[in-house]
Order: C-alpha cells, then sequence, then structure tokens
C-alpha cells in the first residue's frame, strides 16, 4: 500500500539525507564540474519515477474493481458471519483488504525495489531476504490496522462531529507511532550501533561531538545502522521524537566517503535535529489530514446514496466505505505530491543553511554531491516537473550550483 495521509503518518518521520545550502549573491563561481547522468541512469530514476506514482493509484483501482465486482461486499459478509463484537468484524475485514492490496503491489515492489536495484549494482539482498523484508512490512502494517478501530468505533458512534474526534485520537497516535518507530520498529529490519571505537573512528567521534557543540546541543544520539546488508545506498536520517530522537547514520556512508563529506551528512542532520524538523514534517501531516477527515463527514457520506448500489455500502460505519475512502486517499497521495515536496525542499533548504554554517566548506559540498550522484544512482539534472512534483531535495546539480555559490558569498 501507499501512503495513506493520516494511517500511516509515522512513515513520515524519517528525514532523509540531502545538504542545498542558500544561495548567495556572488559575483563569480568557482569552476566544478558537474555530473551528468548516463542514459542508463535516466531510464533507471524515469522507471522508479513512473512507478512511485502509479503504484497508489493502482490500488485504488484494485480497491474500486473490488468494489464493482462485489468481492468486497462478499468478504465484508463473510466477516460478519463470526460471532463478535463490530470492532472485531472490521479488523478481520482490514487484514483482508490489506492482504490483496500487498498481493497486488507486489509485483512492483519486486521490480522497483529488487530488479532494478540488482540490475544497477545498488541491492545487496537475496530472494530470501527480499520476501522476509516485504512479510514484516505487512506484518507491521496487520498490526497497526488495530489501530483503526477506535476511528472505527468513533465513526459508528457519534452522529456528528466525529471527524474531529477522530482527528484528536490520529495526532496522538501519530506522535505515539514515531516515538516508537526508532526503538521498536527499526530495529526488526536492521542492527543499530554506537559509533565504532576503532582507531579510525576516533577523529569522526570527536569532530561530530565538535559539531553538535557549535550547534550548541546538547550531546544528541548518533547510531550507525548495517544498511549495507540491504543495499549499497549512502543516506543519514533523523527519526523519533522526545527521548527516541537520534541521528542515524548509514554504515556504507562512512565506508564509502571520505571524513570531511561524512561529516558535511552529519551537520545537515544536525539542522534537522536542532530546527525540530520532525515535528514540523508530524505538525504537517496532522493539519493535512483534518480536511480530509471534514470532507469524509461533510462531504462523502452525504454522498453515500449516490454510489453504485452494486457496491453494497450501507452506511458510514460499513468496513467498505472505509475501503473506498482509502482508496480516495491513495489517489490524492501523487496529486497532492508537490505540496508535499515543497514544504520538504523548505526544510531541506534550512538544514542546508546550518550544515554550511556548522561546517563551512562548500567545496567539499559540492564534491559530496558529485561522489551521492554517483554512488546512488541519481539524476543529477531531472526534468523540472519531475523535481518539482516528486523530489524532496533540490536536484544534485542546484544543490551544487547553490554550495559553490554559498562560497563566493
Amino acid at each position: 500500500m501507499g501512503k495513506l495521509r493520516f494511517y500511516f503518518i509515522l512513515f513520515f518521520s524519517c528525514a532523509s539525507l540531502g545538504i542545498a545550502a542558500m544561495a548567495g549573491d556572488p559575483s563569480q563561481n568557482i569552476s566544478f564540474v558537474y555530473p551528468e547522468a548516463t542514459d542508463a541512469v535516466r531510464v533507471y530514476n524515469r522507471q522508479r519515477e513512473l512507478l512511485q506514482v502509479s503504484r497508489p493509484i493502482i490500488s485504488a483501482l484494485v480497491i474500486i474493481c473490488l468494489l464493482q465486482t462485489g468481492i468486497l461486499g462478499k468478504i465484508r459478509d463473510f466477516t460478519d458471519q463470526f460471532s463478535g463484537a463490530f470492532l472485531m468484524r472490521t479488523f478481520l475485514f482490514f487484514l483482508a483488504l490489506l492482504s490483496i492490496l500487498f498481493a497486488a503491489d507486489l509485483p512492483a515492489s519486486l521490480y522497483v525495489n529488487f530488479y532494478l536495484e540488482h540490475l544497477m549494482g545498488l541491492s545487496n539482498q537475496s530472494i530470501p531476504d527480499f520476501a522476509l523484508e516485504r512479510f514484516k512490512y505487512l506484518a507491521i502494517q496487520a498490526a497497526l490496522s488495530i489501530f483503526l478501530l477506535p476511528v472505527a468505533a468513533l465513526v459508528r458512534s457519534q452522529q456528528k462531529y466525529w471527524s474531529i474526534s477522530i482527528w484528536l485520537v490520529l495526532a496522538t497516535l501519530a506522535a505515539v507511532l514515531i516515538f516508537i518507530k526508532p526503538i521498536l520498529i527499526d530495529p526488526l529490519f536492521n542492527k543499530f550501533n554506537d559509533i565504532p571505537e576503532a582507531q579510525s573512528s576516533q577523529s569522526l567521534r570527536k569532530r561530530i561531538e565538535e559539531l553538535c557543540l557549535k550547534a550548541e546541543l546538547d550531546k544528541p544520539k548518533v547510531f550507525v545502522v548495517d544498511r549495507s546488508k540491504q543495499s549499497k545506498r549512502v543516506n543519514a536520517y533523523v527519526t523519533g521524537i522526545a527521548g527516541s530522537t537520534r541521528i542515524v547514520l548509514y554504515d556504507t556512508l562512512i565506508k564509502s566517503l571520505p571524513e570531511d563529506e561524512v561529516l558535511m551528512v552529519v551537520a545537515h542532520e544536525i539542522g534537522h535535529y536542532k530546527f525540530k524538523h520532525i515535528y514540523i514534517g508530524m505538525l504537517f501531516s496532522i493539519l493535512g489530514a483534518l480536511p480530509a477527515l471534514l470532507s469524509a463527514e461533510f462531504i462523502l457520506v452525504p454522498f453515500l446514496p449516490n454510489l453504485p448500489k452494486r457496491w453494497g455500502i450501507r452506511t458510514k460505519s460499513d468496513p467498505l466505505f472505509f475501503a473506498f475512502v482509502i482508496a480516495l486517499l491513495q489517489i490524492s497521495d501523487p496529486l497532492l505530491s508537490p505540496i508535499e515536496c515543497a514544504v520538504a525542499k523548505y526544510i531541506e533548504t534550512e538544514a542546508d543553511d546550518e550544515a554550511l554554517r556548522l561546517f563551512p566548506a562548500p567545496l567539499t559540498a559540492a564534491k559530496l554531491f558529485a561522489r551521492l550522484s554517483q554512488i546512488d544512482m541519481a539524476d543529477p539534472n531531472p526534468p523540472a516537473i519531475i523535481e518539482f512534483w516528486l523530489y524532496t531535495h533540490p536536484s544534485i546539480n542546484h544543490r551544487i550550483e547553490r554550495a559553490l555559490k554559498h562560497s563566493t558569498s
């Protein structure tokens, strides 16, 4: 399944790697050879972007087809045969729907996350490892379905303004899920350790502490994740809130980049940490869920009598109605992407500015971007419409240009 605006808010918790300095007003630029994508890299990126847009739409179409053919209605009627509470029957229905959507998305997931990654030499996963990881995701989503039960109960029990009550419940759940994600969920996939105590890592540890001191931060938690067991990509992110907040570095990052470039990445993540960007992202997601819920109550519910009769949706508390809402959310995902990406770019730019303040080495940043383009097979200069619609960071060449301009400002 794709991102659901108010259900899987926790997956918005990770701030991805990126360093893009604010442009100054230079009179000249430092000479630098900008990276260029090969034809293979362009094709690879366009395929990934196409699937990024199409996968949630396909999931929505699957739900509509299941409603139109009456299959979802039969699943609901089957779960209704079980004696028990309304919430238990609703939970069983969602488990069935989740399994169907997982199966429908599996070919695309296998193609983009396994075949393409191996084709470009980016993946270290075997088929069994990939399958195990996918089923872990399914199990986690099934467990998270439990959190839909209070939503279903509120829709059923309240006649008016249930959208506000649900929004408050989801906001609370979002905070709880973002808090527990790095503690309980992420360790199911990887091991997280402190920066190694090896002699070669002592300088890095010390310099990270100096960056934190310069940023006027208490020493944040910094972990290294064994991401190399899955991928050759390099990355870093900030995750968690309150006591679970931490900076996470891929082990591939430390192994693949010179120390100065690793420091530039860490400085960027310290920017996210310092400015509490994860709270801004969470708040944005929570606020974005409110108009969706209000629309469901005051537009979709009154429209129920006009939906096709063969869909079999009886009331606003019918699991089939929830399935229809999920389909609409899936469709809205690519449509709302430019807004989400604009907010993300603003956040990344603020972190970029702080990174170059903490570690004023613009040429190092430019070299870092060029190296990331090569290691991660990123398109350094994508079409403008794709960058606007799908990119949460400025393109590689835009970051290089801004970093070099920063050096002369």
